[in-house]
C-alpha cells in the first residue's frame, strides 16, 4: 500500500470516530476533525493518487483549466462535467481557482511566483491567494473556494508546495484536490528545472458527511497493490497546460506508472 493510501485511511478512521453534528448550510449531519495535516514526499513516496478506489482522470484537464486562468467552463466541460453544477447562469464559475491565481488583485500571482523562484530559488515569497474576503464572505455565488492559498518554495533543489484548505470533503473532494495540487507541483518543478519535493496539505475542517459513511467504511476495509505511483511530465508541460493544449491530457495520463487501483465506487453522494 502506498503512503498516501495508508495516511488517507488513518485520516478517515479519525474522522469516523467523531460524533455527527448538523451542518446547517447543507442540512446534512457531518463528522469532522480540525487541523488535519497530511504530508507526501513526491520524490520518495511517489505521486499521491488514491488507489483504494479507481480515481477518474478528471483532475488532469481540471488542473490545465486552472493554470490557464479561465473561469469559463466551455473548454473544461468538453473533458469533464465536474464543475458544471457550480456554474453561474452565464456559464462561468464565479470563484474559479485558476482565475483567482492568475487575475485576483490585478496580479498574475502564479506567474509572479514562477518569476521570483526563477530569479532567486531561495525566495520565500512564492505565495498564491485563492480566497478573496471582499467577494467570498457576503457575495452570493454557487461556489466559494475550499483551497484558500498555497505557497511554493525550493529547498535543496526540490520544489515544495504547501496547500491550505478551509473545508474538505474527505471522501469525494480530498483525493481529487491532492492529486490536482500534486500535479501542479510537478508541472511547476518541471518549469523551474528542479525536482518535485514535499506536498503538505493542511485542512482546517476535514469531514465526512453521514451519507458518505458507508463509502468511507468500505475504503477503510480495502487494501491495494499500489506501492509507488510515478509521474514523469514532459519538459514543456507547464506552458502547454497554461495554453490548454488538448494533446497534453493524453500525454499526462500515460505518464503515470505503478497505479494499480481497486474497483471504482460510483455515485458517491455529494452535499452541496
Amino acid at each position: 500500500m502506498s503512503r498516501f493510501d495508508r495516511d488517507y485511511q488513518e485520516a478517515l478512521a479519525r474522522i469516523l470516530e467523531q460524533p455527527p453534528e448538523l451542518n446547517r448550510r447543507t442540512g446534512h449531519a457531518v463528522r469532522a476533525v480540525a487541523g488535519l495535516t497530511l504530508e507526501t514526499d513526491l520524490e520518495e513516496d511517489g505521486f499521491p493518487l488514491l488507489s483504494l478506489r479507481k480515481m477518474p482522470w478528471s483532475f488532469v484537464p481540471e488542473v490545465m483549466w486552472m493554470l490557464s486562468g479561465s473561469r469559463d467552463l466551455r473548454w473544461l466541460s468538453g473533458h469533464t462535467k465536474i464543475w458544471d453544477s457550480f456554474a453561474e447562469d452565464d456559464g462561468t464559475v464565479a470563484a474559479a481557482y485558476g482565475h483567482r491565481m492568475r487575475h485576483q488583485f490585478g496580479v498574475d500571482q502564479l506567474s509572479e511566483a514562477v518569476r521570483k523562484l526563477s530569479e532567486d530559488p531561495s525566495t520565500r515569497h512564492g505565495v498564491v491567494m485563492i480566497w478573496d474576503p471582499s467577494d467570498d464572505i457576503e457575495v452570493p455565488k454557487k461556489n466559494v473556494p475550499c483551497p484558500v492559498m498555497f505557497t511554493v518554495n525550493v529547498i535543496h533543489g526540490r520544489l515544495n508546495l504547501h496547500l491550505v484548505i478551509r473545508s474538505n470533503d474527505m471522501v469525494l473532494g480530498h483525493p481529487t484536490d491532492v492529486a490536482g495540487f500534486a500535479l501542479i507541483a510537478h508541472l511547476l518543478a518541471g518549469k523551474l528545472g528542479v525536482m518535485p519535493g514535499k506536498l503538505t496539505v493542511s485542512i482546517s475542517n476535514a469531514h465526512v458527511y453521514e451519507n458518505q459513511v458507508g463509502v468511507a467504511t468500505e475504503l477503510l476495509a480495502r487494501d491495494t497493490r499500489t506501492e509507488h505511483v510515478r509521474l514523469r511530465v514532459p519538459a514543456d508541460a507547464y506552458d502547454r497546460a497554461c495554453g490548454l493544449d488538448p494533446e497534453l491530457i493524453g500525454e499526462l495520463k500515460v505518464s503515470f506508472s505503478g497505479y494499480l487501483p481497486g474497483e471504482a465506487i460510483k455515485n458517491i453522494p455529494i452535499a452541496l
